[in-house]
Parts: structure tokens; sequence; C-alpha cells
């Protein structure tokens, strides 16, 4: 009889030892019943999150297992995206109007703005603007708030190209394009277009410019 009690109290002991030391046993104020192992963490419920101290008024606590976890409830945004009084909430941006996105709380709108135009267009400086093109000159048209202008090109350098004299070797948008400057005395430099540039292909005088 002796001999069966030691051998049921060596193996009481072997259990609690194998239960580990972070492991609350029934009977320590562990939750489980029947003397097992409580494993269970507490966790903040759907809509919460835990946190390390209370912030706000609603925080509770959530026990299991002999720990307590501190929860909030998840913040909740309310706010909703507005376009300003001078804008209209657009699903497409219309031509000729300035767009914008304004968010809030994860949801975002288009706010448009008509843009209001009174401008007029313009030649440039030294050409003429024209009803029709006369016949053998160069005309070129100008735009700005839906109305189109015709203008003569008249005066130089020609229309689309640099507004002062380049520079040997100074990088040119279009191929064989030759562009003339007006250098006093009735005279002017041409320049050149090519694969290295705007190149200097001399000029003249007695040209009426």
């Amino acid at each position: 009889m002796r001999l069966l009690s030691t051998v049921l109290g060596l193996a009481a002991l072997s259990g609690a030892i194998g239960c580990g030391s972070n492991v609350i046993q029934d009977g320590e104020g562990g939750e489980g019943g029947g003397g097992e192992c409580c494993l269970m963490a507490p966790t903040c419920p759907d809509g919460s999150s835990q946190v390390d101290s209370c912030k706000t008024a609603d925080c509770f606590e959530v026990k299991a297992c002999c720990s307590t976890v501190k929860c909030e409830p998840a913040a909740t945004c309310t706010e909703v995206p507005v376009c300003e009084i001078y804008e209209t909430k657009v699903d497409t941006c219309p031509g000729g109007w300035e767009c914008r996105e304004v968010s809030a709380c994860g949801t975002t709108i288009l706010c448009a703005q008509e843009v209001f135009c009174d401008g007029y267009p313009s030649c440039d400086p030294g050409d003429v603007e024209v009803s029709t093109c006369p016949l053998d000159a160069s005309c070129y048209t100008a735009e700005a708030c839906g109305t189109t202008i015709v203008c003569l090109d008249a005066a130089l350098p020609q229309h689309g190209c640099p507004p002062v004299e380049p520079q040997e070797g100074d990088p040119c948008p279009e191929l064989m394009q030759v562009c003339d400057y007006d250098i006093g005395n009735d005279c002017f430099a041409s320049h050149l277009c090519d694969e290295n540039g705007w190149t200097a292909i001399g000029g003249g005088c007695g040209v009426d410019n």
C-alpha cells in the first residue's frame, strides 16, 4: 500500500513539472478545470484592438487564464469627402475644366471647377493678324480661349524658330529647318538645324524683313 502511494505521488509531481513555467494550472487561479493546463490567451473581440494603456473612456478588459488585456473600440471614421462651394462633383473631368481629387475615410471623389478664359490669341512679335492668308505668303494660326486667328509670318525669325539667334551646336527640334535672324542694316543671318544641332549657313542683305 505504501508503495502504491509513492508511485501516485511521483506521477502527480511529474505532471505538474510537465506543464512548464508559463502555464497556469487550476488550483493556482487558472481558468481550466480538472487540473488541466490553461493555454488560452485573452484576445480583444472584433471591432476593437489591444492597447498598452487605456486612452478613452470606453476602454475595457478581457481576461482569460489569469491573464488580462486592455481593449479599445476601433476608431470609426465618419467624415465624408465634399467639394468646395464653387466646385461640382463629377465622375469624369470635363474638357476645359480643372479637376482635383478629394478623399476622406477611404472614399475619393472628383471635384471640377470651370475655367473662365477671356484671353485673345496673339501673333509672334512683328507678325500681323490677317483675315485670310495672301497668296505666296507664309501664315500660321494662333489659338486662345476658343478663338483662332490667322497670322502673316512677316517678321524674322520665322514662326516656330527660336526667338533669339541660336549658338553653334545648340540642340534643335526639326531637322533641315532654316531660321533667319535680323542682324541690322537690312541684313540677316541664317541657321540650319541638322544632326549636329544649329549650324550657321551664312545669310544675306537687301531683303525686306
